[in-house]
């Protein structure tokens, strides 16, 4: 009896024991035993390399990696602006290892450094996780970070045990993560507060504002304990191993990927431990959990911190553990054979009843489902007979089933759906009213007249969003699509949207968009101010500040409404989409160049008007894109619109044909802005790793000199059409292959020069100082100091800063080669912020050595009339550079003030307002001299030209004499320009000029010789005596 019991108790044991098995293991392993294989290492310490690696390697010593600094502590911004982390350290072992130096990318925000490392900018990323859709971009090594995704709460909530507690509640997510857009899909009923940062997540977390957050692990371990978050508890596991870190490497350098995988299995144990020990919150884990890192029987994930989460417990207690629940009686660690052997039969037994219980689901299921496609297909039998009865009452024409009423059909063979089901009570018309909108009758030809218009509108509507997907902006069309103001679609635009399923992706477009995503398209159906249906295909991409962080999403609405109706139906839709559109769209040409040439010769004025084809695409290398990607036509219609003024219109009349309106032109005006359009599409587009060149035709007509009304300007636009370079270098006796060649010669310096300038735009993001003088070290643009010089005593007055261009096959270039290429590609203001940063460098680094330069000067060329000076963007980058803004002088051209004074006022006003001087460059006319008077300007430089020839040029001798004399009176400061003469030097002294700059005392120069002849001024009058 007692063999009996005992052989029971055991029993109960066994099974109580595969229970605590199976329940016990997340718990066991949220403790940091994850048993996931996070790399697999091995001791030698050496790195072998075969001869080809070595080889690259010798090639590649310098390779440039890129951290996402966001994720303490495996790679994240500290307090002195350097990156740090767990990645960090590891690869500087791999570094040393094979031989090469990782040069630091310096932008570290995600979709940034992504974009990046897609365009070979950067060659490696430290972590990143490997998914399919990065392969195309990426090589992978294997994992060797894992990190887990927990819920964090204060420790006083007991509401949240587990994931599926999070309904309903307010939860706390980091923006650009997948998990977000999970949490929404699983979770519709909670409350998601995105936020920029894991830390702001704890932050509202402690002070209970949000009920839950969810992060990494060993960034929330790190996060709670640097910034002493005591009230906080890591509640449970959201999704555990769900990013496996692997280094990607660039597609085109598979040799690296191979080489760092190998620098990754040479890392000894006590090089690994020596690492994650450094980076343990409060001691970390306990020696148990270090050896299983090192074996590589957790993810680095939960071994960092795993303790740190809850303080108060010992080294064995994980994040679920419990050690003090239950003890483990004898009897479960050596139960007898008995035992076993029955143990093994109740597992068996269980297993089978198990997969007879599926078995019963699925059947059921299975027949739930036929049942009810035998409904859907009864129905639809029932709506056929009942709208074949409705047209032969009212002899009329319905358009074909809608789509969504087709899909109901996929499952349900023809025969069972044309065949009715006599046991079933037939609907009448009511019924049917209630289970599908009832058929719409249309007559083709009443159609065409009646409602053309509106099935044929393809205007487009310009829009953005905030960081959080609402509207910020919607354009004026919207009342010409939707009939709604702009002020009202922007806070209903939810209510207006169709219950159609497709609308539940604009969600994931915003996201995604947000995320920073490129070329996001998605298509919704929304109901106008009359409850007509309408479609919109939704372009969009993010929108990125100074400091690279996505602040929106900008993007564009386009009705395309006819398509669906008669494009995806054409053969049941009502014929009118052939010549009937061209008709249609020959007639709002024809009425829109109607009207400009009516206001026109009202207001007794020209107007033009441009036909623009685009004609083809092509790569550099000559071959032809066929047929043209998309994205470069969406690319090409943003870069035309963004080129012409609020006034103009475009009329599409065809993907690749545009005609443009131009009020208030004249036909040389025209040209003008037509040859600015054809560089401005001529610009390279980069479509993945290819440059798409694309070539465009022309042709011009001007309301009056070429008719007086629609027909003639068309016509003549049409005969002028221009074809593209090659065309024209044939019609001109030129050799066609010769001419291609220096078009693309021109083409290659345009990207060229893109990529130069991208280069900018990353420094200028940067905060950190050591990462911006790395990247300089790797920059095209470099600038030269050219000194300025009182006629007193020939002291330095101060330093002008020019721009040069160091190609990397065309040598160093002057300004004049490629500054015109950078304002049509609409550049200028990166390149003159990026100007501006390096002078406020060289500034306090001369200013830290004792060396006085005077004032620096930097020429904003046309921006300011261009509107395009943000003042407050200048004085940021100048304070973080922690220079002075007294340092710095801007010089800004007269011919502003003559365009728009009122402008020029409000630029210089901001400007010694911010504590920087202001001049006036190239003044050549006494008309301005009144408008200069009442500006705070104090340096003012007179027009070289009118001083080349001087003394020998009596007429503008005069003419400079006259201006200095007015210059005096007024106490300003006069500055001579491209003195290369002693004689011109005399005229000048003589006339009563202050300062001179040019050739006859220095040339422009690099910093450093700069500095030298500060140090070691010539006797400048000693030598102009000799």
């Amino acid at each position: 009896m007692m063999k009996f019991l005992q052989t029971v108790f055991e029993i109960k044991s066994l099974l109580l024991l595969c229970l605590l098995l199976c329940f016990a293991q997340p718990a066991f392993s949220a403790g940091g035993k994850d048993v996931k294989t996070a790399q697999k290492h091995v001791d030698s310490g050496i790195l072998q390399l075969n001869q080809d690696e070595k080889k690259w390697v010798d090639g590649h010593r310098s390779i440039k990696i890129g951290y996402d600094g966001s994720l303490p502590p495996y790679s994240f911004i500290n307090e002195q602006g350097v990156i740090d982390g767990i990645a960090v350290e590891i690869m500087a072992l791999l570094s040393q290892r094979i031989g090469a130096e990782f040069i630091i990318y310096p932008d570290s925000n995600w979709n940034s450094l992504y974009r990046a490392a897609a365009k070979k900018k950067v060659d490696v990323i430290a972590a990143m996780v490997n998914r399919s859709d990065r392969a195309k971009w990426f090589n992978f090594t294997k994992p060797y970070l894992t990190k887990s995704l927990v819920i964090v709460t204060r420790q006083d909530n007991a509401a949240i045990a587990n994931r599926g507690d999070l309904a309903g509640k307010r939860v706390a997510v980091v923006k650009g993560y997948r998990y977000v857009e999970q949490m929404g899909t699983e979770f519709p009923t909670a409350v998601t507060v995105k936020l920029d940062s894991m830390l702001e997540s704890l932050k509202l977390v402690d002070q209970g504002k949000v009920d839950a957050a969810i992060l990494f692990l060993g960034t929330a371990n790190y996060l709670q304990a640097k910034h002493k978050l005591t009230k906080l508890k890591i509640a449970a596991f959201y999704e555990r191993n769900s990013a496996d870190e692997s280094i990607a490497v660039r597609k085109d350098w598979p040799k690296l990927a191979g080489v760092l995988q190998k620098g990754l299995d040479s890392l000894t144990d006590q090089e690994v431990e020596r690492i994650f020990s450094k980076w343990v919150v409060r001691g970390g884990v306990d020696g148990s959990q270090k050896n299983a890192v090192l074996n590589r029987n957790s993810s680095a994930d939960e071994a960092v911190g795993a303790s740190a989460a809850m303080p108060d417990s010992s080294a064995k207690s994980g994040i679920e553990q419990k050690p003090d629940i239950f003890d483990v009686p004898k009897e479960l660690i050596n139960p007898s054979r008995d035992a076993l052997e029955i143990g093994k039969m109740v597992i068996v037994f269980l297993v089978v009843l198990t997969l007879f219980v599926l078995w019963l689901l699925l059947t059921k299921k299975q027949k739930k489902a036929r049942s009810q496609a035998k409904t859907r297909a009864d129905t639809r039998s029932t709506v056929r007979n009942l709208q074949a009865d409705h047209l032969d009452d009212m002899h009329l024409t319905i358009v074909p089933m809608r789509e969504d009423d087709e899909s109901l059909l996929e499952s349900v063979p023809e025969a069972e759906i044309e065949q009715p089901v006599p046991a079933e009570p037939v609907l009448t018309k009511a019924d049917l009213e209630a289970i599908v909108p009832a058929p719409i009758a249309l007559n083709p030809h009443k159609l065409a007249q009646e409602k053309q218009a509106e099935f044929l509108s393809t205007e487009q509507i310009s829009y953005q969003r905030d960081e959080d997907g609402n509207f910020s902006f919607i354009s004026p069309s919207i009342k010409t699509v939707l009939g709604y103001s702009e002020a009202h679609f922007m806070a209903n635009y939810l209510n207006y949207l169709t219950p159609n399923p497709i609308n539940k992706e604009l969600d994931e477009f915003i996201e995604k968009s947000i995320q920073g995503q490129p070329n996001q398209i998605c298509e919704i159906e929304i109901y106008d101010a009359d409850r007509d249906t309408h479609w919109l295909k939704v372009t969009g991409s993010a929108i990125y500040n100074g400091l690279g962080h996505c602040i929106g999403i900008q993007g564009t609405m386009l009705d395309i409404t006819s398509e669906k109706l008669y494009g995806k139906k054409a053969a049941n839709a009502p014929e009118i989409e052939g010549d009937a559109i061209k008709t249609n769209l020959s007639q709002t040409f024809h009425e829109s160049l109607q009207e400009a040439i009516y206001r026109a010769e009202k207001i007794g004025n020209q107007c033009s008007v441009i036909f623009l084809s685009l004609e083809r695409m092509r790569f550099l290398d000559g071959g032809v894109v066929n047929p043209p990607p998309e994205e470069v036509l969406k690319e090409a219609g943003k870069r035309l619109r963004a080129t012409l003024r609020d006034s103009d219109k475009i009329i599409d009349i065809d993907a690749d044909k545009f005609a443009l309106i131009l009020p208030e032109t004249t036909e040389k005006s025209a040209k003008l802005i037509g040859e600015k359009i054809r560089k401005i599409l001529q610009v390279p587009y980069l479509v993945g790793v290819q440059s798409i060149v694309m070539d465009t035709a022309l042709g011009f007509a001007a309301y009056p000199d070429h008719g007086a009304d629609p027909e003639s300007l068309i016509k003549k636009a049409q005969i002028t059409a221009i074809s593209h370079p090659v065309e024209v270098a044939a019609a001109k006796n030129k050799k066609p292959a010769e001419e291609h060649l220096s078009d693309d010669a021109s083409l290659q310096l345009q990207q060229d020069l893109v990529y130069a300038l991208d280069e900018c735009k990353v420094a200028l993001r940067s905060t950190s100082q050591n990462n911006i003088k790395v990247l300089n070290r790797h920059s095209q643009f470099v600038l030269h100091y050219q000194s300025r010089h009182s006629l007193a005593d020939y002291s330095i007055n101060g330093f002008e800063a020019l721009i040069r261009w160091q190609h990397p096959e065309l040598g160093l270039l002057m300004p004049r080669d490629f500054v015109d290429l950078v304002k049509d590609i609409g550049l200028l203001d990166v390149m003159t912020y990026w100007i501006i940063q390096q002078v406020s460098f060289q500034a306090l680094d001369w200013e830290k050595k004792d060396v006085k330069p005077g004032v620096l000067a930097v020429n904003l060329g046309d921006l300011t009339i261009k509107q395009a000076v943000q003042v407050t963007k200048i004085a940021d980058i100048v304070r973080e550079t922690g220079a002075k803004p007294e340092w710095l002088t801007f010089s800004i051209q007269e011919q502003d003030l003559v365009k728009d004074m009122e402008l020029v006022t409000s630029v210089v006003q901001q400007l010694t307002a911010a504590g920087f001087q202001v001049g006036i460059d190239n003044l050549k006319s006494e008309a301005i001299l009144d408008d200069i008077r009442q500006l705070p300007v104090q340096v003012i430089e007179i027009e070289p030209a009118l001083m080349r020839y001087l003394p020998g040029d009596a007429d503008n001798g005069k003419l400079v004499a006259r201006l200095m004399t007015a210059l005096r009176d007024m106490g300003k400061t006069i500055l001579a320009k491209e003195i290369e003469s002693e004689h011109q030097l005399e005229f000048l002294r003589n006339n009563g000029c202050e300062v001179i700059q040019g050739h006859l005392l220095s040339r422009p120069m690099p910093a450093k010789e700069a500095k030298e002849l500060m140090e070691n001024l010539p006797d400048f009058a000693w030598y102009l005596k000799q």
